[in-house]
């Protein structure tokens, strides 16, 4: 995964490189003026400083180009995003085939949702804080 960014401070080794939040929409020329795009908040930029290891020797005000391992980051994504759903869905079907009502199917349901997102979110945050790689592979402007 690559992102173009510019770094703001250098400390020894590492960089802190300020990024453009990028949306769904953000490549879409009708994003500010889209039902779906205004709605989802992708008219407006925002700003994300992270840390980066600064293996091209980068300085302050330096264009960069960062990358990070895709396939940590897209499990990451699935763990948070997709298995709380799988996990509802199951819940929903073991709840319904012991012949729960509605009401505490849909209970059940939200709940194992809401738990399971969380955990996972702020399971996944706590311990792989430090440790997926972003690194600095060129410098694009200097």
């Amino acid at each position: 995964m690559e992102q173009k960014g510019k770094v703001i401070s250098v400390e020894k080794d590492i960089a802190i490189v300020e990024l453009m939040r990028e949306s769904a929409c953000s490549s879409c020329h009708h994003k500010g003026s889209c039902g779906a795009g205004i709605m989802a908040g992708c008219a407006k930029s925002e700003t994300v400083s992270v840390k980066a290891n600064n293996l091209c020797n980068a300085e302050v005000g330096d264009s960069v180009i960062l990358s990070s391992d895709s396939a940590k980051t897209l499990g990451i994504a699935f763990c948070v995003f997709v298995l709380p759903l799988i996990l509802t869905f199951i819940s929903y079907l073991i709840c319904n085939g012991l012949g729960a009502s509605v009401t505490v199917n849909a209970i059940v349901s939200a709940a194992v949702f809401f738990v399971s997102f969380f955990a996972f979110f702020f399971g996944f945050n706590k311990y792989l804080t430090g440790k997926i790689s972003i690194n600095i592979t060129s410098v694009v402007d200097e």
